[in-house]
């Protein structure tokens, strides 16, 4: 009996140690297992954590990036509207190239999403914009030093010309004095001037309304400058009125670029030799007669004055 309560004993102690060890291993499986799980939701949560911060960083970058697009595109636009040039055609083609950037800076503003593949599209066409604006300015320095050439050039050919029409007004200038010198010298002066009017009966009068002719004798100067040939001589006879004695109102003359009357005219042939001469002219003003005053009597030929004395008729 004894050995059998031995027994029983020993097998209730092994069977509470087996339940015991049953037990404790599932706990522990358990625990393990929740660490691991622990550890891979840490895990998870730190990657999705990192991947937010990286795409809150990306996005930071893209839109840095943008902006500075932005930047860089209103500053190639300043450089272009600062570029000038005198050239139609190149003002067209710096036109047509500002318009492209303002349409480039307006598709940039309306872009959602701006990664690393737009951006680098961007900079490309900024980059052949920069290209062809340093094309632009090579021109344009081009010109200028042309026209800056083309300036100095005019400025030369303008002092030229001044100083040519400076020395051409002086030998217009020389030559017109010299012409005027010339003209005076060769002037057929003359001298021994007297005027007789005259009755019917070819006596000397001295009353205004006797007279039926005037005679007008002088001499021509001797002049071996003056032209020579056959000359019209015309003779003015002023009443103190200052009605000119004329036979016929075509009696004209060209004296200083304007028609004038004369009251006679005589043809002579004039060698550059002291010539003596008179010219007549019959009264036919009105059957009264003249008046009396002082009378003027002015000799011309070749359009030129040449003499001239005063009368008084009573």
């Amino acid at each position: 009996m004894e050995n059998k309560g031995k027994n029983l004993s020993n097998n209730n102690i092994k069977n509470f140690d087996s339940k015991g060890k049953e037990k404790g291993g599932f706990y522990k499986t358990i625990a393990i297992l929740l660490f691991v799980l622990l550890l891979i939701v840490a895990w998870l949560f730190f990657n999705e954590t990192q991947k937010t911060k990286d795409l809150i960083v990306q996005q930071n970058e893209t839109v840095e990036a943008k902006d500075s697009l932005s930047h860089e595109f209103d500053n190639l636009l300043a450089e272009y509207e600062s570029l000038e040039s005198s050239n139609d055609t190149l003002n067209i083609q710096l036109g047509e190239n500002q318009a492209k950037i303002k349409q480039i800076m307006k598709k940039l503003r309306k872009e959602k999403v701006v990664n690393r593949g737009v951006i680098k599209k961007y900079k490309s066409e900024m980059e052949t914009l920069r290209k062809v604006m340093r094309s632009f300015i090579v021109q344009i320095d081009s010109l200028n030093t042309m026209n800056v050439a083309l300036k100095e050039e005019n400025v030369h050919v303008k002092k030229q010309y001044r100083d040519a029409t400076s020395k051409n007004d002086d030998l217009t200038q020389k030559n017109e004095e010299l012409t005027t010198k010339v003209d005076k010298a060769s002037t057929i002066k003359t001298f021994n001037i007297n005027v007789l009017a005259l009755n019917r009966r070819e006596r000397k009068v001295k009353k205004a309304k006797k007279v039926d002719k005037f005679k007008v004798c002088f001499t021509l100067d001797e002049n071996v400058i003056a032209q020579s040939g056959v000359k019209d001589v015309y003779i003015r006879i002023v009443r103190p009125d200052d009605l000119v004695l004329i036979s016929s109102e075509e009696n004209l003359f060209v004296f200083e670029g304007q028609e004038i009357a004369y009251t006679s005219k005589r043809e002579v042939e004039y060698d550059n030799k002291e010539k003596e001469m008179c010219v007549f002219f019959q009264n036919t003003l009105n059957k009264e007669g003249l008046i009396p005053g002082n009378y003027a009597v002015d000799i011309f030929t070749d359009g030129k004055q040449i003499g001239t004395v005063d009368f008084y008729l009573k």
